[in-house]
């Protein structure tokens, strides 16, 4: 079940983020339409600002991404060991890393969700590690070629050294980008 949620976790922020967009679409149409109708009432008067008891498209962005960070930090470092021996809801969140990042922006792609990705790494799973590199190649969407070759190399040259000559291949064949300069890098 842990492991459907997380497959889910992608697709749900993006239609959330949907419905945000669209309510706020609603939300400021209705808002001209009641100043068009005071102007008209008060000639030449001025409107109100925002009517009580809406939010702002930002402060709900903001508690939107809030709620999905804290699903994906439970996912990505459990605390308990039944969390941790589901290899599958990890790898499911690497699966949508590109559309989490899409999802939280630039920014916080940067500072929160990359940092968390990277503790894919540490786990003893060579399938997860394995994963990771399978899958990062599509966070470059949310947060462009530089920033994830300057987040990627020190991974890659961790995942030179190993112990799985899996880990090994996937981390030089899905890291393109980064593929030759490692090997350049390392003389070859």
């Amino acid at each position: 079940m842990r492991t459907t949620y997380a497959q889910c976790l992608a697709p749900l922020a993006a239609a959330a983020h949907r419905f945000l967009v669209r309510a706020q679409h609603l939300d400021l149409q209705q808002q001209q339409q009641q100043q068009q109708q005071q102007q008209l009432q008060h000639a030449g008067g001025v409107g109100p600002g925002r009517p009580p008891g809406t939010t702002s498209y930002d402060a709900d962005l903001k508690a939107l991404r809030g709620v999905l960070r804290q699903v994906v930090i439970e996912y990505l470092t459990p605390a308990d060991q039944q969390a941790k021996a589901s290899v599958a809801g990890r790898c499911a969140i690497l699966v949508d890393a590109g559309r989490l990042c899409q999802f939280f922006g630039l920014k916080e792609a940067n500072d929160f969700l990359l940092p968390q990705l990277i503790t894919c790494l540490n786990d003893p799973s060579w399938h997860l590690r394995a994963a990771f590199f399978e899958h990062i190649p599509r966070v470059r969407l949310g947060v462009g070629c530089v920033a994830l070759e300057a987040f990627l190399l020190p991974c890659v040259e961790q995942a030179l050294m190993d112990a799985q000559e899996f880990v090994v291949a996937r981390a030089v064949r899905k890291t393109p980008p980064l593929g030759f300069r490692v090997l350049g890098f390392l003389g070859f």
